[in-house]
């Protein structure tokens, strides 16, 4: 044989004598190995000693550092001098392969951790990596007597989009990407994808404003260990959706982003339009902010649970109350922290009509008076809301109707 790195003669070891160890307990191949008459065995012996140090590593016997050192050792002691060989070159092949070892180890830690990042708590000098706990979800697995009011099955499309949103939880940056640079991906926003990705509810006035003023709104945030940084100024302020195409663009637009990440559910989306749709045309335009604090209680409500889908409107009949039933808690909810306006008494607002303004009586502007200077006439449970005063309702309604 005329290269250290060739085959493995198994036999020429067994006449061989163990010395006292070059190192610490527990590794092959760090004694000097002679026949009877002390006379060095074939390279294949080396080759062999070489390999059983390689081996020791791999099973977590020593460090990285002592193995190096054996390896060095052993070949700086077998090859003599004058001989033409550099040890070093010989040597390489097999430090190469604690290289290599280390690293597929490496690679399998990460894989197993989930994130790359915490590949940091990979013990130093060789040394095997802690074992993780493992999770213990056994408080999840109720019994069906546990549940009083127990939810209804998920349907299929609920299913297949918790199972997308399981694995690209395992590296939502790389599954953004991959949204944002397919060439048949729509236009949308970095943030918006982030927002899918993670099964969050979108921001329809973000989407707004970037449509309106052809600026980005970007707000990046990165983890580092236990502290969250958030980073990137807006170009432009935001600017809210107040009208019903103001809130059919963006929709439409934030549709088509969901319809590319999850194409089984276009019905579903196609179903929440027509409805909210159906909300607009069937309030006042004075009244259309309640059908945007709807949507957006809806959407909400859908992001942070994995029970619904947004067509499930029998499940928003809550919502739907608070927002437009006369007693609602949200009726008059701005969607904003509420200022009482100067001089006003608690529980006033905006949205209600003027009696004074009605009477004829009122002396402030339509922007100065703390109340709406609108029609207060009731009908059908609600107020008229019309730019007309009560007096004039009849007349106003009479000749709309011819």
């Amino acid at each position: 044989m005329s290269d250290l790195g060739g085959p493995i003669n198994t036999n020429a070891a067994n006449t061989s004598q163990m010395q006292p160890s070059l190192r610490g307990p527990g590794m092959r191949g760090a004694s000097v190995e002679t026949d009877s008459d002390g006379v060095h065995l074939p390279q294949q012996n080396v080759v062999k000693r070489c390999l059983d140090v390689v081996k020791d590593f791999r099973s977590g016997k020593g460090s990285k550092f002592d193995a190096s050192f054996v390896i060095s050792s052993i070949v700086n002691e077998c090859v003599p001098l004058g001989s033409g060989k550099n040890p070093s070159t010989i040597a390489a092949i097999y430090l190469a392969m604690l290289d290599e070892w280390e690293s597929e180890r490496n690679r399998a830690y990460r894989r197993v951790s989930g994130t790359a990042g915490e590949c940091q708590s990979i013990e130093p000098a060789g040394e095997p990596a802690r074992k993780r706990a493992k999770l213990d979800f056994s408080c999840l697995d109720l019994k069906p007597t546990v549940h009083e009011n127990p939810f209804k099955p998920l349907s299929a499309n609920l299913r297949h989009t918790i199972h997308i949103l399981q694995n690209w939880s395992q590296d939502q940056k790389q599954a953004k990407l991959k949204l944002m640079y397919h060439e048949q991906s729509p236009e949308f926003h970095e943030s918006g994808w982030a927002d899918i990705v993670a099964g969050k509810s979108l921001n329809l006035n973000a989407i707004h404003t970037i449509i309106t003023t052809s600026r980005a709104i970007e707000k990046h945030t990165e983890v580092i260990g236990q502290v969250e940084f958030t980073y990137g100024v807006s170009e432009t302020a935001m600017k809210k959706i107040t009208k019903q195409n103001h809130w059919n663009a963006a929709w439409n637009r934030a549709a088509r982003a969901y319809k590319f990440a999850f194409p089984f559910r276009q019905a579903e989306l196609d179903a929440y339009s027509e409805h909210i749709n159906e909300q607009f045309d069937q309030q006042l335009e004075t009244y259309h902010g309640r059908v945007i604090r709807y949507d957006r209680a809806v959407r909400f409500r859908v992001g942070n649970t994995r029970r619904y889908e947004l067509s499930d409107f029998e499940c928003f009949r809550d919502l739907y109350a608070s927002h437009f039933s006369a007693g609602g808690q949200l009726l008059m909810d701005s969607g904003e922290s509420t200022k009482l306006l100067e001089g006003g008494r608690e529980g006033s607002s905006k949205w209600d009509a003027c009696h004074k303004w009605n009477n004829g009586d009122c002396t402030r502007s339509a922007s100065s008076c703390r109340y709406a200077h609108i029609c207060n006439v009731e009908q059908d449970g609600r107020v008229c809301g019309h730019r007309h005063v009560r007096a004039k309702h009849a007349e106003e309604t009479k000749s709309k109707s011819s």
